[in-house]
């Protein structure tokens, strides 16, 4: 069976799985005239539809009924299991049908779906959604990646449930969209979580700190701030990164030394102080290797730029201070806390406690890795590093452990 249909012939659009986004995206294709058919392999799901739509006993007989079938499933294997079970969206034969996956899954799963459908002569449309909350009402957008004639044949179709269609371009373009997007939401969230405990900790309310930001920025403008002033080629104006890098320098090392001094933990914003550069499109200043080498240092071990300064007539000390830290500590590419674990793995290998008990404590100091995550690597580390080896790790993580107490005050663990 193959579907024909002319650009005058309305699309049906059946939906299989009715869950929040499911349920929503039918409700919206039922009142804009879409919908033949539902399947969820929960009846009561279906129920809300009878004597609306039919309700089909199977997958396959959705897409029996449809041009295009939308998949709202959970996960990847749901996805699949939906396509190529014996009633699945596949096993109907349909060649022509256009599946448009509306779960969120990895690009790669995106990919290897739509090779299967690609094989049974469908084209899958991958198609990230959001609000979730508002699908029924017609109020999410649509992020849609694939072929340019499946596209343009399903577009009718996304915007009988969707306020708007952003075709993104070729196949899993708009679940890469879907995924950064979701990047930009939840590492605003964390950022935010930061901030509302370096208030907390100075003594301030965080319900300030939300007006603060109202207040300043009332549209809410300046997180896409960096996206809006890119140019064609992606980058920030090179005179725009050159007026906001210091600034963007200085104020995220004062944010440091705050949490150092409050003892907050701040991963993003050690992350945004590290990237500054890439994150602002801005060539690393120029400056003297020895000089960089000791702010490195300083950011690797608290206070060690300085000591290994004193001491830089020392040939060794000083290509240390050129080379390692000015070098290759100070390179892009890795965040401090990847290298961190790189150096850890090395020192592990050749039983170096003391070497470990250093890497461990300046990530505790820095709030690159917590306690437990120290413990983990303990044992990934044994095991690969051997059992012997093992023991001077935790003996190292350990000692880091303690004197990370003894600076704070607190009591040592090793003696509860």
């Amino acid at each position: 069976m193959a579907v024909n249909m002319t650009k005058q012939e309305k699309l049906r659009a059946g939906v299989v799985g009715l869950g929040m986004i499911g349920g929503g995206i039918a409700e919206s294709l039922l009142t804009s005239g879409y919908l033949p058919a539902v399947y969820d392999v929960r009846r009561e799901s279906m129920e809300p539809f009878a004597g609306r739509a039919r309700l089909a006993s199977s997958a396959k007989e959705v897409a029996a009924l449809s041009e295009v079938v939308m998949i709202c499933v959970v996960n990847a294997a749901q996805a699949e299991s939906v396509l190529t079970g014996g009633d699945g969206v596949l096993s109907a034969g349909k060649r022509g049908l256009i599946v448009c996956l509306v779960s969120t899954v990895s690009r790669r799963d995106v990919l290897r779906l739509g090779a299967l459908c690609e094989e049974a002569g469908a084209s899958l449309v991958d198609c990230g959604v959001s609000p979730g909350y508002l699908a029924a009402r017609n109020g999410m957008i649509a992020m849609a990646g694939g072929g340019d004639e499946a596209l343009e044949r399903a577009e009718s179709v996304l915007s009988g449930w969707s306020k708007e269609v952003i075709r993104c371009g070729g196949a899993g373009a708009g679940m890469a969209v879907k995924l950064a997007r979701n990047v930009f939401t939840f590492g605003c969230w964390r950022v935010a979580k930061e901030a509302q405990h370096l208030v907390e900790a100075s003594g301030g309310d965080p319900h300030k700190l939300l007006r603060a930001i109202e207040a300043s920025d009332p549209e809410g403008e300046l997180p896409l701030d960096k996206l809006r002033r890119a140019g064609k080629d992606g980058k920030i104006p090179p005179e725009v990164a050159e007026k906001n890098y210091p600034l963007m320098v200085k104020d995220l090392d004062a944010a440091l030394d705050l949490a150092e001094e409050t003892d907050v933990s701040m991963p993003a914003a050690l992350a945004a102080r590290e990237f500054a550069e890439d994150t602002l499109d801005f060539p690393r200043p120029e400056e003297d290797a020895s000089a960089r080498g000791i702010a490195a240092a300083d950011r690797v071990y608290r206070g060690m730029g300085a000591h290994l300064a004193s001491r830089a007539e020392n040939a060794y000390v000083g290509e240390t201070l050129k080379n390692v830290f000015g070098g290759v500590w100070s390179r892009g590419g890795l965040s401090l806390s990847s290298r961190r674990l790189l150096v850890m793995g090395v020192a592990a290998a050749q039983g170096r406690a003391d070497l470990i008990r250093t890497q461990a404590l300046g990530a505790l100091q820095n709030g690159e890795l917590t306690e437990s995550a120290l413990q983990e690597a303990v044992l990934q580390l044994s095991y690969y590093a051997g059992w012997c080896n093992g023991g001077a790790v935790a003996r190292g993580v350990s000692e880091a452990i303690a004197a990370f107490h003894r600076e704070r005050g607190l009591n040592d663990p090793a003696q509860k």
